[in-house]
């Protein structure tokens, strides 16, 4: 059925934070302890009505849902860093733990989900001249699901590309 109204009532709300400490090691040697801090809540309302002789009144219960999405994430870091006249280099990284909690509404069902990702990050800078330097930088980074992936509903907003998330 083409002749739908969608209804889309989303909300996005989230906390972070972020500290760190750095410590010299040597004369030109630095190390840096981080910790991070994320929480997000989501919540995603979405009423799919088809056509009737009186109106858009009809809910299509396959297509609508109300989910709730909480999202903890720790991130604890650590790099390294060399300092001359000339040469700057760093290395490191950073790990998030992350905790999912995805709240069904409809069903009254809650699913949990645990993710690890990692952030290696390097970086080289070399002067040659004032105004002349080389540089290279490495940012590396895993992402977990987003919200849409794992809801088990399926979404019709484009009619040609339908698809439903996985919540496994």
């Amino acid at each position: 059925m083409i002749d739908q109204r969608n209804l889309i009532d989303n909300e996005n709300n989230s906390f972070n934070t972020r500290i760190a400490y750095t410590e010299p090691l040597m004369k030109d040697v630095y190390m840096e302890i981080n910790y991070g801090f994320n929480y997000n809540k989501r919540i995603n309302n979405r009423d799919i009505l088809a056509k009737s002789p009186t109106g858009y009144d009809k809910r299509i219960d396959s297509l609508s849902n109300d989910y709730e999405f909480n999202d903890l994430a720790n991130s604890p870091g650590l790099s390294f860093r060399y300092t001359k006249k000339k040469i700057n280099f760093s290395f490191g990284g950073n790990a998030a733990f992350t905790n999912y909690e995805q709240l069904n509404k409809t069903l009254n069902t809650k699913r949990d989900y645990s993710f690890t990702n990692y952030y290696p990050k390097a970086s080289f800078n070399y002067t040659i001249k004032p105004q002349e330097n080389i540089r290279f930088n490495y940012n590396g980074n895993s992402s977990a699901p987003s919200l849409d992936q794992l809801q088990p509903i399926k979404v019709n907003t484009d009619p040609l590309n339908i698809y439903i998330g996985n919540p496994t």
